[in-house]
């Protein structure tokens, strides 16, 4: 779960060249998919004694964004930081696992009436999975005004079963 967040999380961050993800081909989402389960399949590098749950490459870049998520997100540091970040993380997935392309970004309002049957959420072969399995977890609460202060379950919120993230 807490992969497909990440991943979640970085497909709005990307500053470089991008696309957006539903005008990826299928093809560029195969190779990014195949890029990321690449990182996920390598030896982590970080210190065991800092981050024992890191158990891959990609976790690597999970564990780094936990751990400074303080700094990280400061007024200072929040689109900076975070660009470097991204640019390190796409660096890795060309040098280490020879991607071609740049980190994909969503675009919210192109599927924002119905988000779990969008090309990236819908659990196909070339999502990032799909609503996960049901949980009884009450939905997320964001920052906004009604009505967009929360959004809901909508049945789902556990464990990935579907898609190319489903391991």
């Amino acid at each position: 779960m807490v992969r497909l967040l990440f991943l979640y999380f970085l497909s709005f961050l990307s500053f470089t060249n991008t696309k957006r993800r539903s005008d990826l081909s299928i093809a560029e989402r195969e190779d990014y998919i195949k890029a990321v389960l690449c990182l996920q399949s390598k030896p982590a590098k970080a210190p065991k004694d800092r981050v024992p749950g890191a158990l891959s490459r990609f976790d690597d870049f999970v564990a780094t964004h936990m751990t400074t998520t303080g700094p990280l997100h400061g007024p200072q540091q929040l689109f900076g930081g975070h660009r470097y970040y991204i640019w390190v993380y796409e660096k890795a997935l060309r040098e280490e696992c020879g991607y071609k392309g740049y980190q994909p970004y969503m675009n919210y309002d192109r599927y924002a009436q119905d988000p779990i049957n969008s090309p990236m959420f819908n659990g196909n072969a070339t999502s990032m999975g799909g609503n996960g399995a049901p949980s009884s977890y009450p939905g997320v609460v964001m920052p906004y005004r009604r009505p967009y202060d929360k959004i809901p379950a909508a049945g789902g919120g556990g464990c990935v079963t579907t898609g190319p993230f489903k391991e």
